[in-house]
């Protein structure tokens, strides 16, 4: 069942029934884009559902169970599937119509990563891929020795992975640029250079350690950085706030959205 409720008040909107049992549990977080939920599901279904009512869009069936949430970018849907002989998948975000499947070892639990015109998809088969965006042709992929299950991050054309180690990857090669031993298990989260890892901050060039946050039972979970303040969830304190030294680096000035690219 998926849920929907006002986020001022908490009434509940709506409920959809997604066909599966609610013994079943659901691991794939919801993706909304204008105006529409996606969200796949332990049968094998990637629904499209309409926002404001719940309505049923369009489904699409994928070969396995859908643990990893959706990502949606320029129009398209990617989503990764369980079981052996694991896919990656393609779909108009518009339509459901499928537009590719590539295939990969292992079950994938981690969302897609999409830039310049490349999809980096984890894989518990220990590798992660780089898919062309537009055909679902294999550019590279890099063995890691674990299982992956968490998404990539993609920077300043570096990809960022944690799987046991922190690996920063060229992301047109897939070419290892340096590794860095991290304690946590979350998705890294990148910005003004540094990337984080839970209580952890390692500088993106070069992979040095810049702090880190002794004695705190911190969850899987990233942080979420805003304006040189790294936001991180602790099991044993709560939420806690970390300032960068000396305030950190500011936020560059936001620009003006005409100028931007579709990148």
């Amino acid at each position: 069942m998926l849920c929907a409720f006002n986020a001022d008040t908490g009434t509940l909107l709506w409920t959809a029934d997604l066909g599966f049992s609610q013994f079943a549990g659901m691991l794939s977080s919801p993706a909304v884009e204008n105006g529409i939920v996606y969200v796949g599901t332990p049968n094998g279904t990637l629904y499209a559902l309409n926002a404001a009512t719940g309505a049923v869009v369009w489904t699409a069936p994928v070969f396995g169970e859908i643990y990893a949430p959706p990502s949606v970018y320029n129009g398209v849907v990617y989503v990764g599937a369980g079981g052996m002989g694991s896919e990656a998948y393609a779909f108009v975000a518009s339509t459901g119509k499928l537009i590719w499947t590539a295939l990969t070892d292992y079950e994938i639990y981690a969302a897609a990563a999409v830039a310049e015109g490349v999809v980096y998809v984890a894989s518990t088969d220990y590798n992660l891929y780089a898919f062309n965006a537009t055909t679902g042709g294999l550019i590279w992929k890099y063995y890691t020795g674990s299982e992956l299950y968490n998404p990539p991050a993609v920077a300043a054309g570096v990809v960022y992975l944690n799987g046991n180690y922190l690996y920063a990857l060229n992301a047109a090669t897939g070419a290892l640029l340096w590794t860095a031993a991290a304690s946590g298990n979350s998705s890294p989260v990148v910005a003004n250079g540094v990337v984080y890892i839970e209580g952890e901050a390692f500088d993106a060039a070069t992979g040095a350690v810049l702090w880190g946050a002794p004695g705190t039972q911190l969850v899987n979970s990233s942080a979420a950085v805003v304006n040189g303040v790294a936001y991180i969830q602790a099991v044993d304190s709560g939420l806690i706030a970390y300032a960068l030294p000396n305030g950190g680096p500011r936020p560059p000035a936001r620009p003006d959205p005409v100028t931007l690219g579709p990148h």
